[in-house]
């Protein structure tokens, strides 16, 4: 698989937004998170979601190699990720 390969297998499937320490935990159970980045106090976070539907608060972005390989060396996570709603 070539690098564009890798980032447009997972495109408009990558979501960045910001949260709080508090609300992270609960994101994290809800979502598959890909990466948090503390940043003046505040987390900035990118997900993956497999649906390709936007988190509240979230808005799309550009998916990076990093992110496509972070998605594929969770994939026993994302095989088992909650979905919104516990509907799979």
């Amino acid at each position: 698989m070539t690098r564009s390969e890798a980032r447009a297998a997972i495109a408009g499937r990558i979501f960045e937004g910001t949260v709080g320490a508090d609300e992270l935990d609960t994101l994290r159970r809800e979502r598959v998170v890909i990466q948090s980045l503390l940043f003046e106090g505040r987390n900035r976070v990118r997900v993956w979601q497999p649906d390709g539907t936007c988190p509240a608060g979230f808005e799309p972005t550009a998916p990076t190699l990093e992110d496509a390989y972070l998605r594929l060396m969770r994939s026993d996570v994302v095989a088992e990720a909650p979905v919104a709603g516990g509907v799979r």
